[in-house]
């Protein structure tokens, strides 16, 4: 991941030479969050995916090199976070949601047309920076846990490709509003393949993660241990502030 972000901000520097213009600035998104897995979307009653919502925020940068074509690079603090709710098999009801975060580099290839709108689309590398659940059922129980660190689920790093459209508002001669959509679909495993034995281990310890557990064990009765990948995906409004250097 080093050399990959490295290569990018070499390849920012090295485009600067004939560039149009440089612009950096901050920017923010609100998305609709998804951890994608086919054990859990096949649990039925025991498990439910809930809309989930997260944001990101952080520094923006883009790169002109010719008057309607740039690459763009995001540094963003992200979180993905996924709510589930279901029944369990005593007849009592759950509610769990577990949160990813990440570093988030986009590097994206723009191309707009004058008054600003534009379209990007490109990859998006990942840097898993942290997990943690929720987990609460209903009448309670002593399994109920808030804060939960459940990062050994998740793998600590990813890559999918990203599309977005948006604007470029003009607010003074250096200063832009920027608004936009932005889609992106995880390509690689977001979380990781656990032994059976390690899934044992953190249960006897009160280190289990509901949705780690779930991407591990199909719907049977008593469910067996068949991992399935897990897909992150997005999508949501970005807004952003930006400003042209002469």
């Amino acid at each position: 991941m080093k050399k990959i972000f490295i290569s990018a901000m070499i390849l920012l520097s090295a485009t600067m030479v004939s560039a149009q213009d440089f612009r950096i600035g901050v920017k923010g998104t609100f998305n609709s969050t998804w951890l994608f897995n086919n054990n859990v979307a096949d649990q039925g009653n025991r498990a439910d995916y809930a809309a989930t919502f997260g944001t990101s925020f952080g520094l923006a940068s883009i790169l002109y090199f010719t008057e309607n074509v740039g690459v763009s690079l995001d540094i963003l603090y992200a979180s993905n976070p996924q709510k589930l709710e279901g029944d369990n098999d005593a007849g009592t009801s759950y509610e769990s949601t577990t949160r990813v975060k990440y570093l988030d580099l986009p590097l994206l290839l723009r191309i707009s047309s004058s008054g600003g709108p534009y379209v990007e689309f490109g990859p998006q590398f990942n840097l898993l920076m942290g997990a943690t659940e929720d987990f609460a059922a209903s009448p309670s129980s002593p399994d109920a846990y808030t804060d939960r660190d459940v990062k050994d689920y998740f793998s600590s790093f990813g890559i999918a490709p990203v599309l977005g459209f948006g604007v470029d508002i003009e607010a003074s001669d250096n200063w832009f509003i920027n608004i936009g959509l932005r889609f992106s679909y995880g390509i690689n495993d977001a979380t990781k393949k656990l032994s059976k034995e390690e899934i044992d281990i953190k249960d006897d310890n009160k280190q289990s993660s509901a949705f780690g557990n779930f991407a591990h064990y199909n719907a049977e009765n008593p469910p067996e241990y068949v991992y399935q990948k897990t897909n992150r995906a997005f999508g949501g409004f970005t807004l952003g502030v930006i400003y042209k250097l002469d």
